[in-house]
């Protein structure tokens, strides 16, 4: 047997662990930020949430330890970048969609977490397609938005 053989019998087996670590739940689509709606649960309007391309288990992971600093236009704006995770082929645990179709300027928006609850409602723009092959998770850079 070869190296690569090897890995491709192990892959299965990685991409199921990896997997086992998507404790936060996502929706990924676009964010009309101009249009809102009421949430009938908290009664506060929320921005639209339409498109959605997957929905399902993932992995946010902050990147940086400190955020960027940005200037633009006499504005002082900070930046954040972080990861997030999203399974690689099926998974029964996704609800809809598949992580593949997850597309730049595309947002992640964060509804649940098993480890912290205060990542629900956190939203992040998809700074670029996950393309990688052989990979246990497609890891998306993304920008903390909200």
């Amino acid at each position: 047997m070869s190296l690569a053989e090897d890995v491709a019998a192990a892959l299965p087996v990685f991409r199921a662990q990896a997997e086992s670590l998507m404790t936060d739940f996502c929706r990924v689509g676009t964010d009309l930020e101009s249009a809102t709606e009421l949430d009938p649960a908290t009664g506060q309007y929320v921005r639209v949430f339409v498109n959605v391309v997957y929905e399902g288990p993932c992995r946010f992971k902050s990147g940086n330890t400190a955020p960027g600093e940005v200037t633009a236009v006499g504005q002082f704006l900070v930046e954040q970048d972080a990861i997030v995770k999203f399974p690689v082929g099926d998974n029964p645990a996704i609800v809809s969609g598949r992580s593949a179709d997850v597309e730049q300027n595309m947002v992640v928006l964060l509804t649940g977490s098993a480890t912290d609850p205060d990542l629900v409602g956190l939203r992040a723009r998809v700074k670029r397609k996950a393309t990688a092959a052989g990979a246990t998770s497609r890891r998306v850079p993304v920008e903390i938005t909200s």
